[in-house]
């Protein structure tokens, strides 16, 4: 694992030297098979200033470079290989391909045993300050657009609440980390918190801990160590307190954020609220103390539909409260009606959200369903804790210590990223497969190593253009061939060549015929 920081290291660097978002994709094609010998002493002068201090290895004695080692994971975990055996048959499979990237090893392929000494060699302390600090750099290069769009308004509120990311914060339990100690005491399965922006698909931090309740802090301290400038944070019920929720829009970010009666006082004060807009109080009138809206879909053989009424803070809390959530400029009551397609069986869920967004119908005209989809898009990080435990079995691993708990997961998120960025590429084109770029589909297509290299270069450039033209993505069935010129258009054009006589009026009909066809 010390050579993905290395790597990172490396492209952080580089992109300190460049402004340009192409500098991230040159660093990574040169890591991974162009002038090796540039890159091999860019990474020995970044050890040695960065790392050398935490590597127990004696530098002179390395037989392995970080770069070829990291190249050799990063490659074979994007074609879902997973174990040290899985990792060490990825290289032998592919040896005679990659020996043209790695001659310095003459043919040699790295044993089982060096594959988990370099996953597992930096303690879990120091990766998670690095890690976190790399990845917030590198997510403000891909960040291009949303940035683009900050500098054109001098206040960040002036933005459409569709344009601004959303950022989901959650934990996820390792479930087979828990087992029971010799002295018969229980230890906890480890818990990973981790932020996941919904515009990138990139995990942006992680924390590990040992409680389900020290989620807050992990929450406070990714936040505190990545820009979340303009974005809006997400987060479950258990974690929403006024202090965290107080800490994030202080860093000029906004949250939406679920509530319900572990904070009775307020809980209880915005249920009544809800219910005298029910009865038709005249406190709430539509557009100008309350806002309503709906929005249908079908998904997952499932018909959703959901109502909305967003009410003022003011209006809904007291002023003891008031004075304690401060923050809090608007409070979200969302009705689902979830109707079975399948077994015809129909289900109702009610759901409360605070936010510090503040509700403004001149400003954010369609604030109501906007909102809405907020409330949808937090839900990225739930889905990218199930495709990792579908695709890389991460409650299935059995680690005993926390710093190969910390590796493992950092690496298998590394690569959800790299799909997740992938699939946006994809689905955001009118000639794709569709339902073909899946998590599945792109790991088997990743054995081919030509292509599992295209995928890294375009994710680090945030090239998503040059992923969906390039002729692998048609190979694969990402992307349908354009179809040639019909023959009939041609001829056509031949055709109406050849009618010239004016005076015909069988002429004149052919050609307007010809004419409106080929238009």
């Amino acid at each position: 694992m010390i050579a993905f920081l290395t790597l990172l290291a490396i492209i952080t660097a580089e992109m300190e030297r460049s402004d340009e978002p192409c500098a991230i994709a040159a660093t990574l094609i040169l890591v991974c098979a162009k002038a090796l010998e540039k890159i091999r002493n860019l990474t020995y002068r970044e050890v040695k200033k960065v790392f050398s201090a935490h590597d127990p290895r004696d530098l002179d004695c390395i037989v392995y470079p970080y770069e070829v080692l990291f190249t050799l994971i990063f490659l074979a975990s994007l074609a879902g290989c997973k174990t040290k055996d899985d990792i060490f048959n990825f290289w032998k499979f592919n040896k005679q391909h990659l020996e043209k990237f790695f001659p310095e090893l003459y043919g040699c392929i790295p044993s089982t045993s060096t594959i988990t000494r370099a996953r597992n060699l930096i303690a879990a302390n120091v990766m998670q300050e690095n890690m976190t600090a790399i990845f917030g750099e590198l997510y403000n290069k891909i960040k291009v657009k949303q940035n683009a769009i900050s500098a054109a308004h001098t206040n960040i509120a002036q933005q459409s609440l569709a344009m601004r990311d959303v950022l989901g914060c959650d934990g996820q339990e390792m479930k087979a980390t828990a087992r029971r100690l010799p002295n018969d005491e229980r230890q906890t399965a480890f818990q990973i918190t981790s932020i996941v922006s919904y515009n990138t698909g990139m995990t942006l931090g992680q924390v590990i801990h040992h409680k389900k309740n020290q989620e807050k802090t992990a929450i406070l301290e990714l936040s505190e160590s990545i820009n979340i400038e303009g974005s809006i944070l997400t987060w479950d019920a258990i974690n929403t307190t006024s202090s965290l929720i107080d800490s994030v829009v202080a860093r000029g970010a906004d949250v939406f954020v679920s509530l319900k009666s572990n904070q009775p006082h307020l809980y209880e004060e915005c249920i009544d609220a809800y219910n005298e807009y029910s009865k038709g109080n005249k406190l709430y009138k539509l557009g100008e103390n309350a806002a309503t809206g709906s929005y249908s879909y079908v998904s997952g053989g499932k018909h959703f539909e959901k109502s909305i009424v967003v009410l003022k803070a003011d209006d809904c809390i007291s002023s003891d409260l008031r004075d304690k959530w401060k923050s809090i400029q608007s409070i979200a009551f969302i009705h689902t009606t979830t109707n079975d397609l399948t077994i015809g069986e129909t289900k109702t869920s009610f759901r409360v959200y605070i936010s510090s967004i503040p509700l403004d119908l001149d400003l954010y005209p369609n604030e109501s369903q906007e909102m809405i989809q907020i409330s949808l898009k937090r839900w990225c990080v739930e889905t990218n804790h199930y495709h990792l435990d579908r695709a890389f079995d991460q409650d299935g691993d059995r680690y005993e210590e926390e710093d190969a708990a910390y590796c493992s997961t950092i690496m298998s998120k590394l690569i959800m990223s790299v799909f997740n960025f992938a699939k946006n590429a994809y689905n955001n084109e009118e000639m794709r497969y569709k339902g073909v770029a899946t998590t599945s589909n792109l790991q088997m297509m990743c054995l081919d190593i030509n292509f599992s290299m295209l995928l890294a270069e375009c994710f680090f450039a945030n090239d998503p253009k040059k992923l969906v033209n390039h002729e692998l993505s048609r190979k694969y069935k990402f992307m349908k061939t354009p179809e040639p010129p019909k023959e009939t258009d041609r001829g056509s054009s031949y055709n109406l060549h050849l009618l010239k006589d004016d005076n015909c009026g069988l002429a004149n009909f052919l050609k307007k015929k010809i004419s409106k066809k080929s238009s």
